[in-house]
């Protein structure tokens, strides 16, 4: 099976390959999705957690 993937030409940024990332769809699956583009999939799950700036907590 010859398929072109993101990985093996290493187009983009990692940050620029997960924005590629159907995270509504079904099809393709998130495992496939991931393998395409060379994205480890338990990276697709990680959020960016808020600052005490960003969330709005003052210091005392």
């Amino acid at each position: 099976m010859s398929c072109l993937t993101y990985k093996s030409k290493g187009v983009g940024t990692v940050a620029q390959r997960r924005q590629l990332l159907d995270k509504e769809g079904d099809v393709p699956s998130r495992k496939r999705q991931c393998d395409l583009l060379g994205l480890s999939r338990s990276s697709t799950y990680y959020k960016k957690r808020q600052t005490k700036e960003e969330a709005g907590v003052k210091k005392p």
